[in-house]
């Protein structure tokens, strides 16, 4: 991980810390492991993906590290003393998290100021998380069954028509404005496109392999805008998010030059 490198001591105590916390505290043992993992040249991306956990939680890893080594890092605020919640409101807390879904460790903490007017840190509020039995686990996606050969005609296809287009012909990129499970949409083959089609004969519609996002560059676009609105930030409430999409959008112009390069082409074959 960029600016953390164990020293050779460091590792050391680690080492040890770890083959001893395997037998009595697993929970100890895996904080450890990601520590290890960060400071001896592992990308904060890669742990992730081996680990399963989140950015927020790994580095509440390092930060716990470099406050106190070891005895800090696997120390739990909530092992024996009572939590700032009574029996009954840890009750209420773990109804709401199983009929509702949590995004984040801030989310939690905003629920518990309004219903307990009680404040936690996120490193708290992440340990008793962890003693109610909760841990977060990214989510793994769960692959279609793309056409790797259709995927692979579509792109030379594709390549060969932008190299003779004509100046005056566009090329569009396009995709459904809410949520479908697959993007060909019976919609898209309606009555009311075809005679559409038929009344503008130069706009024709060319369609992506199924389950070929990687195909679509708006989802480019998409990845992009969702990084910088989603990732790692917590919206209190719907207004909250709107107001964050619309002021991404009214100054898009201000990322031209990453947009364009995303936008460039040159397309990845999905296998899974």
């Amino acid at each position: 991980m960029k600016g953390f490198v164990l020293t050779h001591v460091e590792l050391v105590e680690l080492k040890e810390a770890h083959r001893k916390a395997k037998r009595s505290n697993a929970n100890a043992a895996y904080k450890i492991n990601a520590v290890i993992l960060l400071g001896t040249g592992w990308k904060l991306k890669q742990v992730k993906q081996a680990l399963l956990l989140d950015d927020e939680t790994l580095r509440s890893y390092i930060e716990r590290y470099r406050e106190g080594r070891v005895k800090t890092l696997i120390h739990t605020d909530y092992s024996g003393r009572p939590s700032g919640l009574s029996d009954p409101q840890e009750d209420q807390l773990r109804q709401e998290l199983e009929n509702t879904i949590h995004l984040s460790t801030l989310s939690v903490i905003d629920y518990v100021v309004k219903e307990f007017d009680k404040k936690y840190s996120q490193s708290g509020m992440r340990d008793l998380l962890h003693r109610l039995g909760y841990e977060y686990k990214k989510p793994k996606l769960v692959p279609g069954n793309p056409d790797v050969e259709a995927q692979e005609i579509f792109v030379e296809q594709y390549e060969s028509f932008m190299e003779r287009k004509p100046v005056d012909t566009e090329v569009l990129f396009i995709d459904a404005v809410h949520p479908e499970h697959n993007a060909h949409a019976k919609y898209h083959y309606s009555k009311m496109v075809q005679e559409t089609l038929k009344d503008h004969p130069r706009v024709r519609f060319v369609f992506l392999p199924s389950y070929s996002p990687n195909l679509n560059l708006i989802e480019r676009l998409w990845g992009f805008f969702k990084k910088h609105v989603l990732h790692n930030k917590y919206h209190k409430d719907i207004s909250s998010f709107r107001r964050s999409c619309i002021k991404f959008f009214r100054n898009i112009d201000q990322h031209h030059e990453k947009i364009a390069s995303l936008m460039s082409g040159g397309f990845d074959i999905s296998y899974t």
